[in-house]
């Protein structure tokens, strides 16, 4: 957790010592974190790695120690243990991820171009 923790003053940045042991990797992929059977709630997770998450959720100080975090994009269910959080971020130790790999770029842009042409056909009914 690299936050600068200097104020507005001049002097020069403090940093709080990285304690991951993964490199992340920095994402921009929706989720929810689980609460419970009934409850869920909306997040972007930012970055990723295979211990670990920071995502931005509204109101993060309502956040319970243990949830689970479902990322469709993994099409996996996470266990998440809650290590820090504050207004409107938190960052979760994930259980039962294996290895997070980055796709490949032009994997991503064959999808989406299936999925653009997919909707092109469907508004021509």
């Amino acid at each position: 957790m690299s936050e600068n923790l200097a104020g507005g003053s001049g002097a020069a940045p403090v940093t709080a010592p990285d304690h991951r042991h993964e490199p992340r990797l920095r994402s921009l992929l929706p989720g929810k974190i689980v609460l419970d059977d009934k409850c869920m709630m909306d997040c972007m997770v930012r970055n990723i790695s295979a211990g670990g998450a920071k995502v931005e959720v509204v109101d993060a100080y309502r956040l319970p120690e243990q949830v689970s975090l479902h990322i469709p994009h993994h099409k996996k269910m996470h266990r998440a243990a809650l290590v820090w959080r504050n207004a409107n971020s938190a960052g979760f130790a994930l259980s039962d991820t294996g290895e997070i790999k980055r796709p490949h770029p032009a994997a991503d842009r064959r999808e989406a171009a299936r999925a653009h042409q997919k909707e092109m056909d469907a508004s021509q009914f």
